[in-house]
C-alpha cells in the first residue's frame, strides 16, 4: 500500500474523494452475493443477527469488523472496525447484484482522527466518501449503484507516517442501519409486468415506444369506458420519486389520469404537442401507496394513451 502524507488537515464535513495517496487494490470479487434482482422493496441489516447474519457481509482476516454493543442506531448492536496499526486496514465487504441499480443507506459514527486515522467508503474500488474527522453522533448516508455486479467496501485505515504518534481517538468506525432499496424499473420490453402485484388491462404495444421498442397503451374503448394500471408498493425510508414518460392522442372528452392513492396527481384531457413524449414526476411521502394510471374514453374511440418507461427511485 502506498502511505498517504501525514498533513491531512481535519474537515467537518465528509470528504466526496479521500486523499488520492490513500491506500488502494484491485476491485474485489466476493463469491457470497446480496442478489437483489428479484427484490420489490427495500431490504435491511442491522447486524442485530451478527456479521452476515442478514447480508452476506465479508471482512479482512487481519483486523476484522466485530460487533459491538457499545454504540448503536437502533436495536442492540453495530459493526464496529478494528483497531489499526500504522500501514493497517480493517475492511468490510458487501457485494450486490441488482436488475437496475439501487441504493444502499446507512448510518455512520466514527471515531477517527487524521493524521492518525482515516474512514473512507468504496464502490468498485472507487471512492464514494471519507471521514477524518470524530462524530459525537451518527450521521445517515447513502451510495447509489448502477445495475449489475458491484462490491460496497467500508475501510479504515491508519498511514504508517502516524508511526510513533499517539491519538485521542481509537481510530474505528461504527455501521448501522445498512438498507439497499432497489430502484424499480418498468420498461415492458418483456411484454409482461416485472412487478409483482401489479394489475392492468392496458396493451403492450410496438408501434410507439418512449425507450427500447415496447411501451403499454390504453385499449380501445367505448364511450363510457375506463382502463387502468396499476401497483401498490412501500416506499424508501424517505419517500420515493416516481417518473414516467406518457404520450396523448385523446381529445377534450376523455381523461388520462395518474392517481396517487385515489388522487389525481396529474390530469390530461388533450393531446400531446409536437409527437413528442411528456415526463411527469412526483414525490411520494414515505410508506405504502397505490399508483394508478387511468384512461375513461369520453366520446371518441380512437383515443389513445401511451406510458413507458416508469421508475421508482429512493429519495435521498
Amino acid at each position: 500500500y502506498k502511505s498517504p502524507p501525514s498533513t491531512q488537515i481535519p474537515t467537518q464535513k465528509p470528504s466526496p474523494i479521500p486523499p488520492s495517496s490513500k491506500p488502494t487494490g484491485k476491485p474485489v470479487v466476493l463469491e457470497n452475493v446480496l442478489d437483489a434482482r428479484t427484490f420489490s422493496g427495500e431490504v435491511s441489516d442491522g447486524f442485530e443477527n451478527g456479521i452476515g447474519g442478514e447480508f452476506p457481509w465479508q471482512t479482512t482476516a487481519d483486523n476484522p469488523w466485530t460487533l459491538d454493543s457499545t454504540h448503536f442506531k437502533e436495536g442492540t448492536q453495530s459493526a464496529r472496525s478494528s483497531v489499526v496499526s500504522p500501514g493497517e486496514t480493517s475492511d468490510l465487504y458487501l457485494a450486490v447484484d441488482s436488475n437496475h441499480g439501487g441504493t444502499f443507506s446507512f448510518s455512520m459514527r466514527s471515531d477517527i482522527q487524521m493524521p492518525y486515522s482515516g474512514f473512507y467508503v468504496n464502490l468498485d474500488d472507487k471512492s464514494k466518501m471519507g471521514y477524518t474527522f470524530p462524530t459525537n453522533n451518527w450521521r445517515d448516508l447513502s451510495v447509489t449503484v448502477d445495475a449489475g455486479y458491484h462490491v460496497l467496501m467500508f475501510r479504515t485505515w491508519a498511514p504508517t507516517s502516524a508511526t510513533g504518534m499517539s491519538s485521542t481517538t481509537t481510530g474505528t468506525v461504527y455501521i448501522d442501519k445498512v438498507s439497499f432499496t432497489p430502484h424499480l424499473v418498468e420498461d415492458f420490453e418483456s411484454k409482461e409486468l416485472s412487478w409483482a402485484g401489479a394489475q392492468t388491462d392496458w396493451s403492450f404495444d410496438t408501434s410507439r415506444s418512449h425507450g427500447g421498442s415496447v411501451s403499454l397503451s390504453s385499449p380501445d374503448l367505448s364511450c363510457g369506458q375506463v382502463a387502468t394500471m396499476s401497483y401498490e408498493f412501500t416506499t424508501a425510508a424517505k419517500g420515493s420519486t416516481v417518473e414516467f414518460f406518457y404520450y396523448s392522442e385523446i381529445s377534450d372528452l376523455d381523461i388520462f389520469q395518474f392517481m396517487i392513492d385515489g388522487h389525481a396527481a396529474l390530469q390530461v384531457n388533450q393531446a400531446n404537442a409536437n409527437d413528442t413524449w411528456k415526463l411527469e414526476e412526483k414525490k411520494i411521502m414515505p410508506g405504502v401507496h397505490k399508483l394508478v394510471w387511468s384512461f375513461a374514453c369520453g366520446g371518441n374511440s380512437a383515443s389513445k394513451v401511451w406510458i413507458d418507461d416508469i421508475r421508482i427511485l429512493p429519495l435521498a
